[in-house]
């Protein structure tokens, strides 16, 4: 999981699921994932703290 990649472990990556961020709108990121352009919103987003690009 690429949440998990980015946060350390899978008790951050979670947490980070759960919580508003606002690197996406203050939107939950686990209620994005109900939608093909929420899941490619937060898919992008996790690419982009990993790599360190931010846009």
């Amino acid at each position: 999981m690429i949440a998990t990649r980015v946060f350390g472990t899978r008790k951050h990556a979670e947490r980070w699921l759960r919580d508003p961020a606002y690197g996406l709108g203050r939107q939950v990121p686990c209620g994005m994932l109900a939608t093909r352009s929420g899941y490619e919103d937060v898919d992008r987003f996790l690419n982009q703290l990993e790599y360190g690009v931010y846009i």
